[in-house]
């Protein structure tokens, strides 16, 4: 539908957004990924909980600090949301992660709980959270896109809002980047689908 952006919870007039917050992961799980600091002041980083005083280390060394990389409760991420709301009425874009589906249901919840309008966006992520999923050939990464932006993401109903965070790795770059500049173009020019 022209003039309207799809989120989690449903499509909202583009005039209604406000101010947009993109690329903020809200419930992206990345504890997989926790490495050992970089930096010799990272070190204070490594066993804390993430507060506002650690935030300008976190921006400089992120994946030291287990509890930055950790998947977030819903009630936490409800704080964070409200306190954002608080300081400006906006809107948030969130990136697909590897437990993108998941991922969606808890935005969704938070939406509901918070009336926040959240954004999730489709497309390979990176290889090493994708597994299998991002080896696939063009043509179903493509299908698998259109279906999250037409359908649903994962076993939801909940329709993808925007293509990207478009990861690159390595062995995919050509791939994903394909994927995704198909499905643009095939959902920006067909009239039908919006």
């Amino acid at each position: 539908m022209k003039g309207f952006l799809q989120t989690v919870t449903g499509p909202v007039a583009h005039t209604d957004m406000g101010l947009t917050l993109s690329h903020e992961h809200l419930f992206n799980d990345l504890s997989s990924v926790v490495d050992e600091p970089h930096y010799a002041f990272s070190q204070q980083l490594v066993g804390k909980k993430v507060s506002a005083d650690l935030q300008w280390g976190l921006k400089h060394d992120p994946y030291c600090c287990a509890d930055n990389m950790d998947r977030k409760e819903i009630d936490d991420v409800i704080f964070e949301i409200n306190n954002f709301m608080s300081l400006a009425a906006g809107r948030l874009s969130t990136p697909p992660d590897q437990n993108h589906w998941t991922g969606c249901l808890s935005a969704a919840r938070s939406c509901l709980k918070t009336g926040l309008n959240i954004v999730a966006s489709s497309g390979p992520y990176l290889e090493k959270f994708e597994s299998a999923r991002i080896h696939k050939p063009v043509e179903l990464l493509a299908s698998l896109i259109d279906k999250e932006l037409n359908q649903g993401i994962g076993e939801t109903d909940i329709r993808a809002g925007m293509i990207g965070e478009i990861g690159v790795s390595p062995r995919l770059p050509k791939r994903s980047v394909t994927a995704c500049g198909q499905r643009l173009w095939h959902n920006v020019t067909t009239p039908t689908r919006r």
